[in-house]
């Protein structure tokens, strides 16, 4: 899994300008400013990427 999200997203994020890829548990402590793993890190725009897995849930009848 780990290969598959650094060929998806974090190898096409390195080809980019202006954009710094940042991982780790985060809060926001301003408009324009985070903690990530209580490294404080300014911003003009930030985008979230949670991530999620797919998976089938055990309802019966469909």
């Amino acid at each position: 899994m780990r290969k598959l999200r650094r060929e998806k997203y974090e190898n096409v994020l390195e080809g980019l300008d202006n954009v710094d890829y940042v991982s780790g548990s985060a809060r926001f402590e301003s408009n324009h400013e985070a903690l990530v793993n209580g490294e404080r890190v300014e911003f003009k725009r930030a985008l979230i990427a949670t991530g999620a897995k797919a998976r089938i849930l055990p309802i019966k009848g469909g």
